[in-house]
């Protein structure tokens, strides 16, 4: 028997304080955005700098990456919520994606869908195929995913496209984008790849290269082509700023040192007592008007989310294409879905900065507002939904008739119960299509 993990968003305490002053309040809905049950009180009084870098007693070890954010509050003083999740999942002295190690599956952090059922990848590329067909494309396919995880949902995606060789033989090149050296090294052993050419060796089944990326921008995309772009617990990772509403107006909450002996992590969030830049540049006052909330309440925005998406929504304007994303959120903005992960646990987020996961719940009006009218966006509907109208049920029953015995066909119906049952992924994650402003895309029809 498989033993059950929790998965990166999971129904995470509503206890678990996002500060250290931050008291739990019922749940509100201010105007068109439901906050969450936890509203930020946060020190404004003045800033604590720490005189040295001497671990104080009960504090936790300090991280390199601790260290680095450390002495960068000393000298410039607090740092915005995203260069603290910037630094601590990318800095190349030791930052979380950085550090050679891997990080999902069960001796990981957290497991994700493609790693629980090859299910969820094949309908994935079904989703694609019939896409592509529906448009009737003339164009070479350029195949794009973000975050690819272990490669696994990309093995599983090309595996049940290779069912479809009007598709799959104008596939000219596969394009993966990732930051960490540890998971790419992953995904070449997954995908059969041979370093030296990017071509997948003879046991697998593969007509085009693969390429690795730091960036989407790092692609050259300058040949028309029909463009599939997958983002699946992409979004989620990148960085946010947070912001309070304050008698005074919006304010960015900032990263500090802790030297408080209340806590053991080394960092604490304050409010700058002045409108910054991020502030006057982030804050659109038409989506965050203040005589929409209440004093105290706060907000996540991500400006790497909305570039992303924007860079998708304008490659699909420029040549033809659709894009899936699929990840945990809704469609309105949160307040504090910041949380960090070790081990299948939530963990402080401020709390060994290097050593944990770092993620969010993603907005999915900020991806449509990034869109805007340069294509159109389809949802977000709920993962069951999705997986059901693509045919789970049906490709779980032809699995369950070809299992070699009992124990795989229990394997499959487990891990298409934590798929679709709303009580673990069905219903916190979900999928939004973006497509060309014609086209309806299958699974989105209602």
């Amino acid at each position: 028997m498989t033993t059950l993990l929790p998965f990166r968003m999971a129904a995470y305490s509503r206890l678990a304080r996002l500060g250290p002053n931050g008291p739990l309040l019922p749940l509100v809905k201010v105007g068109r955005f439901h906050q969450s049950a936890k509203r930020l009180i946060l020190d404004n009084t003045g800033r604590t700098i720490a005189k040295s870098s001497v671990i104080s007693e009960g504090k936790e070890k300090l991280t390199p990456v601790g260290q680095i954010l450390l002495e960068t509050i000393k000298t410039s003083g607090p740092v915005s919520v995203s260069h603290f999740i910037r630094q601590a999942l990318q800095s190349p002295m030791g930052g979380y994606y950085k550090k050679g190690k891997d990080v999902l599956g069960v001796e990981g952090d957290f497991i994700t869908s493609p790693e629980i059922s090859q299910m969820f990848g094949e309908l994935i590329g079904v989703w694609f195929t019939a896409n592509w067909r529906g448009r009737q494309s003339k164009l070479p396919v350029r195949v794009i995913e973000l975050g690819p995880g272990r490669g696994t949902l990309m093995k599983d995606m090309l595996r049940a496209m290779s069912r479809f060789p009007d598709l799959f033989s104008r596939i000219e090149h596969v394009h993966l984008v990732e930051s960490s050296a540890e998971l790419a090294r992953i995904q070449h052993t997954t995908l059969g790849v041979d370093d030296s050419a990017g071509q997948q060796d003879h046991a697998h089944q593969t007509l085009s290269p693969i390429s690795w990326h730091d960036s989407l921008s790092d692609i050259d995309l300058s040949e028309p082509a029909y463009n599939i772009v997958l983002a699946h617990e992409f979004f989620d990772a990148l960085p946010i700023y947070k912001f309070q509403l304050t008698d005074r107006g919006w304010r960015e909450v900032l990263v500090d040192i802790d030297e408080g002996q209340e806590h053991p992590w080394h960092f604490r969030y304050v409010l700058n007592p002045h409108p910054s830049m991020a502030t006057k540049t982030i804050l659109s006052p038409d989506r965050f008007p203040a005589s929409q909330y209440r004093t105290g309440d706060t907000v996540e925005i991500s400006p790497d989310a909305w570039g992303v998406a924007h860079s998708i929504a304008k490659l699909i304007q420029e040549q033809e294409g659709c894009a899936l994303v699929i990840d945990y959120g809704d469609n309105h903005s949160f307040a504090d879905s910041f949380r960090g992960i070790r081990k299948h646990k939530f963990i402080h987020p401020l709390s060994s900065p290097g050593e944990i996961d770092l993620t969010f719940d993603v907005d999915f009006s900020l991806l449509q507002n990034a869109v805007g009218d340069l294509a159109t966006c389809h949802g977000p509907i709920q993962q069951n939904h999705f997986l059901g109208r693509m045919g789970i049920e049906l490709r779980l029953q032809k699995l369950i008739q070809n299992a070699p015995n009992k124990e795989s066909a229990n394997e499959l119906v487990e891990g298409f119960n934590r798929l679709v049952d709303p009580m673990f992924m069905g219903k916190v994650y979900k999928a939004m299509a973006i497509t060309e402003p014609d086209y309806l895309p299958v699974a989105f029809e209602s």
